[in-house]
């Protein structure tokens, strides 16, 4: 939308080749206003207009900071194995929540990403893949997240502890990519490093610091929510004499 457009800055958008897609958070058909739609449409919306040269890609929120190279010596994968987070809340994954939607895959038996029994991993973004899986999944994932949206049982066996009865569940996208994910037949490892929530105990350098929480040292907080005007342009010393400071 140029309305919106207009106003980013153009600093970000040049540092990387930038794709720019259209708004994705609102579905018609559901009458849906629904943010995390941004996500799988985006990389479906990617791929209509983009064919990279570059095997591998990582897949990254705004809240996610990069503390180590993604090296593909590193990462060994062959088509068909992604890495990602590790989220064990989702625990429809395993049960009857997976049972309605994608009853037709078979039962996992491993524990790469998720218990014994399971229909989908239990994982999130960060994500780490070959790039013509993440083309053939992203339809998927985009379709199993409307899908998830329309169930309204789902508040009861998703373990998404921000619904209630009558909700949309919030976390329809992770289940989205989760399903999508299986249907495309592309599973996951898990692995101890990949990403690190703030306060978390890391066993080396992660890949990547999510700060999806509020963290905490001593007297001083930290919460993503507080800084949307933040100038991450503008360097230190922060004013930290005001409770949210905008810029250094």
């Amino acid at each position: 939308n140029p309305d919106n457009t207009k106003h980013y800055d153009k600093r970000m958008l040049n540092y990387v080749q930038t794709h720019l897609a259209p708004q994705y958070a609102y579905n018609e058909e559901l009458k849906d206003w629904y943010a995390a739609y941004n996500k799988p449409g985006a990389v479906v919306e990617y791929f209509m207009h983009n064919n990279p040269k570059e095997d591998w890609v990582v897949v990254l929120d705004s809240d996610m900071l990069l503390h180590k190279a993604f090296e593909p010596k590193d990462l060994p994968l062959e088509r068909g194995w992604a890495y990602a987070g590790r989220y064990d809340y989702l625990i429809g994954t395993d049960n009857g929540l997976a049972v309605r939607h994608v009853p037709e895959i078979t039962p996992r038996n491993d524990t790469k990403a998720g218990c014994i029994g399971r229909r989908g991993d239990r994982v999130g973004g960060p994500y780490y893949m070959h790039r013509d899986d993440l083309r053939n999944l992203a339809p998927q994932w985009l379709n199993y997240t409307r899908i998830m949206r329309t169930d309204m049982q789902a508040y009861q066996d998703s373990g998404d502890v921000a619904s209630k009865k009558g909700d949309r569940i919030w976390i329809a996208e992770m289940y989205g990519y989760s399903f999508g994910a299986a249907k495309s037949d592309v599973w996951h490892i898990w692995k101890e490093d990949f990403m690190l929530y703030p306060s978390y105990t890391p066993q080396g350098i992660p890949y990547v610091i999510h700060y999806g929480l509020t963290y905490r040292v001593n007297s001083w907080t930290f919460d993503k929510h507080a800084y949307y005007e933040f100038d991450a342009h503008k360097c230190t010393p922060w004013d930290m004499d005001t409770d949210r400071t905008k810029a250094g």
